[in-house]
């Protein structure tokens, strides 16, 4: 499927140099693949311009090949993103961007720009690494090339937060350095210290998400390294033992056919990648990019649309990975 978005004439497409669009799917030893690219007339500007060319990102190397949900991408710049978005062709959206920040720094005496973003790296990730209940084991890794100057940051952000709870008649938030087995924790990017100790401990024993079979069977079978930007997610696991024991509870659909929430039960993981070149952006998976089947879309066979079992296991099936 493609499109030639040039040809739209003096819309949103060619005010961002937008050119051509083009999806495909096929199977490749039995196993559907699919990719998207949205080229462009010559360089990526604006917002497209943000994400990265592909790199390794060292923010997976703290993620357990435990975790359920994986998000993670690269930037060129995060000042330039600050800088951006205050510079917008949408004057409105430009506006109150930088209404937003102006009122954060009188509020907080943060400056994002240069207080924040200047501070940071590259990467980023954000992860469910862990038991989703009753606290969910979220996980925040970034790459900070300034640490005192981004710790200095998020204490006037804890103080400001701070002031403002206490108005409320609630605890303020405590700030406070300390050291544990030898190490030091300034800001813990976790809801508890023992989920930070355990990213370490993936970090220095490799054994991180990124040397997980079952991860590394998902990867797009293509050319590249490393990713822009990527999307990962094994519900399945989690959502097993929560759908046995209320599952039962939510009648079975038409023949004895399995419901939904037994289906959820049995969801098959997926990885979606995408990649920043000089020109493109190119996203690619080991499954079915949109979770619509092109080709019963295309001879109008609706109800087939959909394809459920790419994604989903049976009833009878345990969840792809452990």
């Amino acid at each position: 499927m493609s499109a030639d978005l040039a040809g739209l004439g003096k819309g949103q497409a060619s005010s961002t140099g937008v050119r051509y669009f083009i999806a495909e799917e096929k199977e490749v030893n039995r196993q559907m693949e699919a990719r998207a690219t949205l080229g462009f007339d010559g360089p990526r500007t604006g917002m497209a311009a943000w994400l990265a060319d592909p790199s390794a990102m060292g923010t997976l190397d703290y993620i357990s090949p435990e975790a359920t949900i994986v998000t993670a991408f690269v930037v060129k710049s995060p000042a330039a993103i600050v800088d951006g978005l205050v510079s917008l062709q949408n004057r409105n959206v430009a506006a109150s961007a930088e209404k937003s920040l102006s009122g954060l720094r009188e509020q907080t005496g943060v400056d994002v720009r240069n207080d924040l973003a200047a501070a940071l790296g590259s990467e980023f990730s954000l992860s469910l690494d862990g038991s989703a209940i009753p606290v969910p084991s979220w996980k925040l890794v970034t790459e900070v090339y300034d640490p005192v100057k981004m710790q200095g940051a998020l204490g006037k952000f804890a103080e400001a937060y701070s002031r403002e709870t206490v108005k409320a008649g609630n605890q303020p938030l405590r700030i406070a350095q300390e050291v544990v087995e030898g190490r030091t924790y300034y800001m813990i990017a976790g809801p508890t210290r023992a989920l930070v100790s355990r990213a370490l401990q993936v970090k220095s024993g490799r054994a991180s998400i990124t040397h997980s079979a079952a991860f590394i069977a998902l990867l797009p079978r293509d050319h590249y390294n490393n990713f822009s930007a990527l999307i990962y997610q094994n519900l399945g696991t989690t959502l097993a033992p929560i759908i046995s024991l209320f599952g039962g509870l939510v009648p079975q659909g038409r023949g004895g056919q399995p419901n939904m929430m037994q289906n959820l039960g049995n969801m098959k993981s997926t990885l979606i990648a995408a990649y920043g070149e000089p020109d493109r952006i190119s996203i690619a998976t080991s499954g079915n990019l949109m979770g619509m089947s092109l080709s019963n879309l295309i001879t109008g066979n609706l109800q087939n649309a959909i394809p459920f079992t790419q994604f989903m296991g049976t009833r009878d099936r345990a969840p792809a990975f452990k």
